[in-house]
């Protein structure tokens, strides 16, 4: 009788052991595929950053330069 019981101590104690490894496989997984969740909407986000920064606005104002502006008074300009 008492092997009976030895019997189905074991049984309930592997089953449990079984249980607890499948939980603990199945927490695995969900982490994995939450790091893969994140990693996939960081990629994304940073794809609209670069898209963003990529844009070229026109230049507010958009400077001339000519050669009469860096001349000195008083001195002739020549060409060369």
């Amino acid at each position: 009788m008492e092997e009976e019981r030895e019997n189905k101590l074991c049984t309930f104690s592997e089953e449990q052991e079984n249980d607890d490894e499948d939980e603990r496989i199945e927490k695995f997984f969900a982490i994995i595929r939450r790091l893969r969740d994140a990693r996939k909407y960081s990629r994304a986000e940073a794809c609209k950053i670069a898209k963003k920064a990529k844009k070229v606005q026109a230049p507010v104002w958009t400077p001339k330069f000519q050669l009469e502006v860096f001349e000195e008074p008083g001195l002739e300009s020549t060409r060369i």
